[in-house]
């Protein structure tokens, strides 16, 4: 494993094409089944935009010094934040939500690769006794997508076992 930071820029968007390659293979008729807690692929999917979106801003914090102001909201899992952020992309038929996580990516990546190794693991403000850097947070964003990955795996097992 390399120990360039950047590397972890390549890490997120090898996760997000293989999560979004599975997505787009998912029957229409699967698409709104809840299987992540209350949430459907539809879910899910506009839950990513909402971090990219969030990520994107986050860099712009951390890089001027500030702790991003969603970790005022934190809470076991984000429940609350994430619900607002499905609530806030989810409204769209399947195309444009698909789109819109294209745009979303594309975003945060051009954001992403414009850094230096130096900026991605330079330590920003403080959170529960650690400083916050914009590796620690690719490295978070990527678990979270390996994660959903994994459940729109099993929902696609489940669904062909039953078909």
């Amino acid at each position: 494993m390399t120990t360039d930071p950047r590397s972890l820029i390549d890490a997120l968007e090898e996760q997000r094409e293989r999560l979004v390659a599975l997505a787009l293979s998912v029957p229409a008729d699967l698409r709104q089944t809840q299987f992540v807690g209350k949430w459907s692929l539809h879910e899910v999917i506009a839950h990513l935009i909402g971090w990219d979106r969030t990520n994107i801003n986050t860099v712009d914090d951390l890089l001027a010094g500030r702790l991003p102001p969603f970790y005022d909201r934190y809470e076991p899992n984000w429940v609350g934040y994430n619900d607002e952020l499905v609530a806030k992309h989810g409204d769209e038929d399947w195309d444009a939500l698909m789109q819109e996580l294209s745009e979303s990516q594309t975003a945060a990546l051009l954001k992403l690769r414009s850094l230096s190794a130096k900026q991605l693991t330079q330590p920003g403000p403080v959170w529960r006794t650690r400083p916050v850097t914009i590796a620690g947070v690719l490295r978070f964003a990527t678990k979270d997508e390996y994660e959903h990955l994994g459940q729109i795996e099993a929902l696609v097992a489940g669904a062909g076992s039953q078909r």
